[in-house]
């Protein structure tokens, strides 16, 4: 009789949504030096352009950044490229200076702090760069968020904008 259900575990197992927030963290022993790094992994997308959150300390900073290829700097300015940022049907753009090498952006205060916000209530995010698309769903974002930050963290400064 066991052997029947067997099959409905390995159906509901397979039907659980992953969680594409993956979570790294090093502790060095003092909270000003303990660092995560919490960025999105989607195993069904082929986009190269991927999201991820650093925090050193109490210091908070987004990037988006190509694992191939570079971003092509805007025609507006040679050393930065246009985003666009959809939050629940609430379209942002932001001209992003380019970093060094051409693959990786850090995102304004501002606006790493709304999409941070957006996820942690359940908005999906959808970004557009240079031609790159990556929809970043909220599932898992909040619980993984708060493991990211860790404890004793002061919200009302979260992106200070100090990693450099």
């Amino acid at each position: 009789m066991k052997r029947h259900y067997l099959p409905l575990l390995f159906l509901f197992a397979s039907c659980a949504s992953e969680n594409c927030w993956k979570l790294d963290s090093i502790s060095a022993g003092d909270r000003s030096y303990d660092s995560s790094r919490l960025r999105y992994v989607n195993p069904s997308s082929n986009s190269p352009l991927a999201f991820e959150m650093l925090r050193v300390g109490n210091n908070v900073e987004a990037f988006l950044a190509l694992h191939r290829n570079r971003l092509s700097p805007s025609s507006k300015s040679a050393n930065s490229v246009n985003a666009l940022f959809l939050i629940d049907g609430v379209q942002y753009q932001e001209e992003i200076p380019l970093r060094e090498g051409g693959m990786r952006v850090r995102l304004s205060l501002e606006m790493a702090s709304r999409l941070a916000q957006a996820l942690q209530e359940g908005k999906n995010v959808s970004i557009l760069i240079d031609g790159y698309e990556e929809s970043l769903e909220a599932g898992r974002f909040a619980r993984t968020f708060s493991q990211f930050l860790g404890k004793q963290f002061d919200d009302e400064n979260l992106f200070k904008g100090l990693i450099q």
